[in-house]
């Protein structure tokens, strides 16, 4: 049983450096790659079997998302991150299956503690990648951000709220049932 562990632990160990390895070398293609694209990005997104958006998405991406001028668009690297995501939990299921078999918790907790930390990837690092992407802000635009978010009394009601994007902050624009990010992907509600 010692022997059983051992093994299922370096062969999930080995797949989890193989997936950092991968998610790092493709958000710094991602991270060189203009908004527009490039031929090495799309290259990239090929090899994982990831189509790129077509004209029109890019374009609704583009004017949903705040104003950037370097990186791939971050709904692009979302796709390109589920995928390899998934593909590494589908290997390591066919990793893990003799664990079901062993009835030690430490082979289970293992297990899941591995699917966690998959099913926390492409969130944590998306918001890492948008947030290195993401413009600094101005002294102009702070206090430009202040003036707009400081409280305004009316006697009027609210009206609706905008709905926006915990990852990259993109409003969900009115009068659509958009449930995801047009920007990066992110659920606008999550279940």
């Amino acid at each position: 049983m010692v022997d059983e562990m051992a093994d299922l632990t370096e062969k999930l160990d080995a797949l989890e450096h193989k997936l950092h390895s991968s998610v790092g070398d493709v958000l710094e293609l991602a991270r060189q790659t203009p908004p527009a694209g490039t031929p090495a990005w799309i290259a990239l997104m090929a090899s994982v079997g990831v189509e790129p958006l077509g004209l029109r998405q890019r374009e609704q991406a583009l004017r949903t998302g705040f104003q950037f001028h370097r990186g791939a668009l971050p709904v692009e690297v979302r796709m390109v991150l589920e995928r390899i995501r998934d593909d590494v939990s589908t290997r390591s299921r066919t990793v893990a299956e003799p664990a079901d078999v062993l009835t030690g918790e430490t082979a289970r907790a293992y297990v899941e503690s591995f699917q966690r930390r998959l099913d926390e990837l492409v969130e944590t690092r998306l918001q890492d990648y948008v947030d290195a992407i993401k413009p600094a802000a101005s002294v102009n635009a702070i206090f430009a951000n202040a003036l707009a978010s400081t409280k305004k009394f009316t006697a009027e009601g609210s009206g609706s709220q905008t709905k926006t994007c915990d990852c990259c902050g993109a409003g969900r624009p009115a009068d659509t049932d958009l449930r995801t990010c047009a920007f990066c992907g992110t659920p606008f509600f999550r279940q």
